[in-house]
């Protein structure tokens, strides 16, 4: 179950950097491929986790456009990872932040 969660959150935020100088389309573009992309299993929990019928892109900006109104789920977005690290380390990578939150790894296992 943790691979899929990572396998969907590279899916889902992987690119976000580059995608957000592109808006709403950039970020819809990216995670179409990467929904293309996705193994079996984790297609199948982007299903369980979005519902039938919807895809990746239909709420890849989401992230944008709810954390100016709340905050505190702005760091939601993205994990930031150190260029020379292996791997995501949750303790490093994702540190909580009382007025930002913590990261979206952290949101999907609150899932």
């Amino acid at each position: 179950m943790p691979r899929i969660k990572i396998v969907l959150f590279a899916a889902l935020f992987i690119l976000a950097s580059p995608a957000q100088a592109w808006g709403p389309e950039g970020h819809a573009i990216v995670a179409e491929i990467a929904q293309r992309r996705l193994t079996p299993e984790a297609a199948a929990a982007v299903e369980r986790i979005l519902g039938r019928g919807h895809s990746l892109a239909s709420v890849a900006s989401w992230a944008d456009d709810a954390r100016e109104a709340h905050p505190d789920t702005y760091n939601w977005h993205f994990v930031d990872i150190p260029l020379a690290a292996a791997a995501y380390d949750g303790e490093r990578d994702c540190r909580p932040d009382p007025q930002r939150g913590d990261c979206v790894a952290a949101e999907l296992e609150r899932l």
